[in-house]
């Protein structure tokens, strides 16, 4: 557990209840590993890589720098 101020560094999983039940096996899923340096993971949109990834697992919605994909209309 993580006090509300925050860590300098925290270890551990964060797991979405994937293969947790019977309906929800990974399959052939790719499991995205962090640098162990940073904690960041590699995307790669429209061919181009992206070395300081990460996953915003508060957030409402996806957020990407990329001109190239269409936005939504809510």
């Amino acid at each position: 557990m993580v006090a509300d101020a925050g860590a300098v560094s925290v270890s551990g999983s964060m797991i979405f209840g994937i293969d947790t039940q019977a309906n929800n096996v990974l399959g052939s899923a790719t499991i995205l590993q962090t640098n162990s340096q940073t904690g960041f993971v590699t995307t790669t949109s429209s061919g181009q890589t992206y070395s300081q990834s990460y996953i915003d697992s508060g957030s409402n919605g996806p957020f990407f720098r990329n001109a190239q994909l269409p936005q939504c209309s809510f």
